[in-house]
């Protein structure tokens, strides 16, 4: 026989939903005002905090759905588990992280005294992810940072690869500071960020060959 799967939501069970929805419009928003990568100082303590806060809420929304829902208590716990309590924890987490993330930069980073400068960043290594949402990404030195670039500097970077370099894999560029990043720096105190690159890709143009002092 057939089990039955449907579940309802009592009136607080969906109030929770909509909240959520809105939690992640929050985080979309709050994402997008986040415009620099803070190089240092590196505030471990906050991914810890970020973490913790979303399993607490991830936790919380799936005891909300279980007790304000009907229906089979199967329906009800994969309902609870891996809807609502695996939107939470994403969602929260996001949240959290992104404002954490302007929360230090405005500790760091106070009005008045704040230092601009063009830098370069140069590059150790280069590479894209695989799938249907193709990205690419620097790994930095001596800050050690992970910045999104234009396909068209990762292609740059595959038709010049650095002298010695043999490998053709495309998903992969070793560079050793062969390449550098041409960015827009900030500088406050010993606090260091790299302008227009935090949760968006560099301007097109930012790699280049390392030019010798």
């Amino acid at each position: 026989m057939a089990r039955d799967f449907k579940l309802k939501l009592k009136p607080l069970g969906w109030l929770w939903f909509v909240g959520l929805a809105l939690l992640l419009v929050a985080a979309m928003v709050s994402r997008a005002c986040d415009n620099a990568t803070e190089l240092a100082p590196i505030h471990k303590a906050n991914v810890a905090f970020c973490v913790t806060i979303a399993i607490a809420m991830a936790v919380l929304s799936s005891a909300v759905c279980f007790f304000n829902s009907s229906g089979p208590a199967l329906s009800r716990i994969l309902a609870s588990v891996a809807t609502f309590g695996g939107l939470s924890l994403v969602v929260t987490y996001i949240l959290a992280s992104a404002l954490a993330d302007l929360v230090e930069q405005g500790v760091d980073f106070p009005s008045g005294r704040i230092q601009t400068y063009q830098s370069r960043l140069p590059i150790d290594l280069a590479y894209r992810n695989t799938g249907k949402d193709v990205r690419f990404f620097i790994l930095t030195t001596p800050f050690l940072a992970t910045l999104e670039i234009s396909k068209q500097d990762y292609a740059f970077m595959l038709a010049d690869r650095r002298p010695g370099d043999t490998h053709t894999q495309p998903n992969e560029i070793s560079s050793q500071g062969y390449f550098c990043a041409y960015v827009t720096m900030q500088k406050s105190g010993e606090a260091v960020r790299v302008l227009h690159a935090g949760h968006d890709v560099l301007p097109n143009g930012t790699v280049g060959i390392c030019r010798k002092a």
